[in-house]
């Protein structure tokens, strides 16, 4: 063995520990959330009002083409043996999998806060409300914080017709309009 073929040799290998790094990472960030909040659920309390996400089909979307990707990259390995993809593939279907929790997971509001894609927001972290689509749908502009940055995230929710005025009762009290 020469001295070039060690070298690849280490780098190939550096390159599939990277790789098998970010899985776990992955894989560690998305059941670190799914955790949370289920345990956000069990602390918060039940959803008084059910609502229903408003891109609820961009989201179908998007799980359906990473799951097709998925699919691709498994067919490739098995026609070429040098395809060594694994932990892409792992990857891709952890976040196909989380998208499907998003999307199963039941949105709403109760008295403790906004139940939204499988994650809770305190009520005193919503800046401001408008309701638009002829009142059905309640869009909240919610103050969050990663690190250091502060921003504002949208969330958007259909509502039922009938429950609009106990809906905007509940938001009313409870942001303290």
């Amino acid at each position: 063995m020469n001295n070039n073929e060690g070298w690849k040799n280490v780098l190939i290998w550096a390159a599939d520990n990277i790789i098998f790094m970010v899985l776990l990472m992955n894989i560690s960030f998305i059941m670190h959330d799914i955790l949370i909040s289920l345990r956000q659920k069990r602390k918060n309390g039940e959803i008084t009002y059910r609502m229903f996400d408003s891109n609820v089909k961009e989201l179908k979307v998007f799980m359906i083409m990473t799951g097709i990707m998925v699919i691709m990259i498994i067919l490739l390995s098995i026609h070429f043996p040098n395809f060594r993809d694994l932990p892409l593939i792992l990857i891709i279907a952890s976040t196909t999998i989380y998208l499907g929790y998003q999307i199963q997971s039941k949105n709403g509001i109760g008295y403790s806060g906004i139940f939204y894609r499988g994650q809770y927001y305190r009520w005193n972290k919503v800046q401001s409300y408008q309701w638009e689509n002829d009142g059905n749908i309640v869009v909240f502009n919610y103050l969050r914080r990663f690190l250091f940055i502060k921003y504002n995230q949208e969330i958007k929710c259909k509502v039922i017709p009938e429950q609009k005025n106990e809906i905007d009762n509940l938001i009313r009290k409870q942001i303290g309009e």
